[in-house]
């Protein structure tokens, strides 16, 4: 009698495969395994791939005679990406939960619902995390990329009007998110410490258990002790210092005023200011950020440091939740709002602003973002070439920097025909 086996993944792996490859990913390990799709093997992950039959299909000693197909299982059981099993010994077929995406529909048909549930992956949560409101476009500086910066990164900005956001639409805008989940609100300037309500504003913020960040640029930091009294209170209060590397130099380190209770941001535009970041850092051992920005001139820079090939692609840890996530939103974008000095409201300052402070409800801007937005649901299965890629899965969500250098696939891979 010939022998017969069941042959399964477990639950917390992938598969995915086109005419060429097929890839199985790891979550637990944080690594993805390439194996050719012989013809030997299409029977087998297509079976697989049937979510009927639950990760768990029957084989027996005539197809372990083939070599591919052997060769397949021992890298699947070497690598804990599945087992196995005699059925001699296991009669009964193993039962495992594949991992599988379910979506809360009312997310994107209810203008009263403002929910997004993804079992086993993101939990259910009202979709307005995370807030950035601009304060006063005021500022003494003038740094070569101002106008692009904010555009990529979070990161101070000036306007020739020095306009000012008015308290009144401040106060609104924390009322309006007063029952949503927001984990952090951030605000930027200009110069953040010469917006007239300073004060209030901070009275009000106190009001709030999330986190609150202030950004500012070195160089703006206040002379008077007592604006940055509410930093050294460790009260959900963060401060932010901002520095653009080039405009500092080795002989410059000594003017960057250091404190361990701030957050150091680095933004860098080559290797050599990289390296005088990171030399800060180990000096000064401060927490701190290195942030990379594109001026339009270092793309080479990006090409290779920046860009991914294959391995760093197998190789990035991701959880279950993190590929449900990239299968349907913008981890980058999702549940984030702008907000500039003049009240104007974006889920990407890169795109048209979605609404105004003034005359919307963000509630409702939300749902509106969730149905018909730009932002908050773009993932590379929405863009070329990505959408055709078999690694899709295994990058980050569309990023600015995407949209910035005008490439939307930031790696080395070369896409043809459809396939990888």
């Amino acid at each position: 009698m010939m022998k017969e086996y069941w042959f399964y993944l477990e639950t917390y792996v992938f598969i995915w495969s086109n005419s060429r490859e097929i890839l199985v990913y790891n979550t637990l390990s944080g690594k993805g395994y390439v194996y050719p799709d012989a013809s030997e093997l299409k029977p087998i992950v297509a079976q697989l791939e049937d979510k009927s039959n639950l990760y768990c299909i029957s084989i027996n000693e005539e197809d372990m005679k083939c070599p591919v197909v052997c060769d397949f299982i021992f890298s699947i059981r070497a690598n804990f990406c599945g087992d196995l099993l005699d059925k001699s010994i296991f009669k009964q077929k193993p039962v495992v939960i594949i991992p599988e995406l379910c979506v809360n529909e009312e997310a994107f048909i209810s203008a009263k619902t403002f929910k997004r549930d993804i079992v086993s992956g993101i939990n259910a949560v009202k979709n307005l995390l995370e807030l950035t409101i601009y304060i006063t476009d005021d500022c003494p500086l003038n740094c070569k990329d101002c106008d692009q910066t904010y555009k990529q990164i979070a990161w101070c900005r000036k306007t020739k009007g020095k306009n000012i956001l008015a308290k009144e639409a401040f106060f609104d805008i924390l009322t309006q998110c007063r029952n949503t989940s927001l984990s952090e609100i951030k605000i930027i300037g200009g110069n953040v410490f010469s917006y007239p309500f300073w004060d209030e504003i901070i009275d009000e913020l106190k009001m709030y258990s999330c986190n609150k960040s202030f950004y500012i640029d070195h160089r703006l930091l206040p002379a008077k002790p007592e604006q940055l009294e509410i930093f050294e209170q460790n009260e959900g209060f963060s401060l932010c210092v901002l520095i653009d590397t080039s405009s500092i130099n080795e002989q410059g380190n000594e003017k960057i005023p250091i404190n361990q209770k701030y957050n150091y941001y680095f933004k860098i535009k080559s290797i050599a200011e990289y390296e005088l970041a990171q030399s800060i850092i180990e000096q000064q051992q401060i927490e701190s950020k290195i942030i990379p920005f594109y001026d339009g001139t270092n793309l080479q820079f990006f090409e290779d440091n920046i860009f991914q090939n294959l391995d760093d692609i197998l190789n990035t840890h991701w959880s279950k939740s993190d590929i449900f996530a990239h299968t349907v939103l913008n981890t980058n974008d999702f549940g984030n709002f702008t907000i500039l000095t003049n009240g104007k409201i974006f889920a990407n300052v890169n795109f048209e602003p979605i609404g105004d402070i003034k005359s919307d409800d963000i509630k409702l801007l939300e749902n509106q973002e969730l149905i018909h937005g730009k932002s908050w649901l773009l993932n590379r299965n929405k863009i070329f070439p990505c959408k055709d890629c078999l690694y899709k899965y295994l990058c980050p969500s569309p990023s600015n920097y995407e949209i910035v250098i005008g490439q939307n696939n930031l790696c080395h891979l070369k896409i043809k025909n459809n396939d990888v």
